[in-house]
């Protein structure tokens, strides 16, 4: 038998790995406020970019002169995912002085952690000027899953140029940003709640961060979805005054089938879309607070 001071210095080292386990692995999965992680699917793993996810667009109940779409890429360099989203005009005829573009990536490890935030709102392709520029790293904070996000806020027409407090986040967690809707929403059931970091790249940079208290309703609700009727959870995002946005989630694999906004006088709905079939609007739809 070995010596009693290698048998607890054997013990300790074991003590603190299962420590160091349960705290970065297991806890963020149990902790009853933390938001879902952001997911990779095992396909998108396996290539170096996936299939762009599309999405189609309408604003205030009609389709909208808008499309979007979201990818994933892995970064050999980085060791990384990028979560890409693309968010603009499709039609050359649309009014100029309507038009903008937001190009989203936000970037996480092998692990899910989330890393870096990069946002940029093109509203005149021909001037720099125009441009918004929002990015951000990600530093570790604490001991269980807590980080913090750091972002810088660039607007050269309004000679904007601020560092914004650190911001409170989930390192496993997801943010929400409105013009980039989530691929994957795992782990949800009735009456979870978490709270989730929101960045509108269009809003006020004072006002563009802010945290929304998210709530899973307690009924599925029926989404059409190529030839059936899909169970979908239906997740609200509040402030304080009313809902900000709102998710349809198919049950079955936890994957986002409708998106919705609402920024300031305009409801904007994404609906993915799958070959020809596109999704219609779900039953008794959850509508906008006030």
């Amino acid at each position: 038998m070995p010596p009693r001071p290698y048998v607890a210095i054997l013990l300790v080292f074991w003590v603190a790995v299962a420590l160091w386990f349960l705290q970065r692995e297991l806890w963020p999965q149990f902790r009853p406020d933390a938001p879902p992680p952001f997911v990779v699917d095992f396909v998108d793993k396996v290539q170096k970019r996936s299939t762009d996810i599309r999405w189609g667009v309408t604003r205030n109940g009609t389709p909208d002169y808008f499309t979007a779409s979201t990818s994933v890429e892995f970064i050999p360099s980085a060791r990384c995912y990028d979560l890409k989203g693309t968010f603009g005009p499709n039609q050359k005829e649309m009014p100029p002085a309507q038009k903008f573009t937001v190009e989203s990536t936000i970037r996480i490890t092998r692990q899910g952690e989330l890393r870096q935030v990069s946002i940029k709102v093109t509203k005149n392709e021909h001037s720099l000027e125009d441009q918004i520029t929002i990015e951000g790293d990600v530093a570790p904070s604490g001991p269980f899953d807590d980080g913090t996000l750091a972002l810088r806020w660039r607007i050269p027409r309004e000679q904007v140029d601020q560092t914004l407090p650190p911001a409170e986040v989930a390192l496993h967690g997801a943010v929400l940003n409105p013009y980039q809707p989530l691929g994957r929403i795992p782990g949800l059931h009735a009456g979870r709640r978490w709270r989730m970091l929101m960045i509108d790249p269009l809003g006020d940079p004072s006002h563009g961060v802010q945290y929304l208290q998210a709530s899973v309703q307690p009924e599925l609700h029926a989404v059409p979805w190529e030839g059936h009727d899909a169970p979908c959870w239906v997740v609200e995002f509040r402030d304080p005054q009313r809902v900000v946005a709102v998710m349809w989630v198919r049950e079955s694999d936890g994957s986002v089938l409708r998106h919705d906004a609402y920024l300031g006088p305009d409801h904007w709905q994404l609906d993915r879309v799958k070959g020809r079939i596109a999704m219609n609007n779900p039953r008794n739809p959850v509508r906008s607070g006030s």
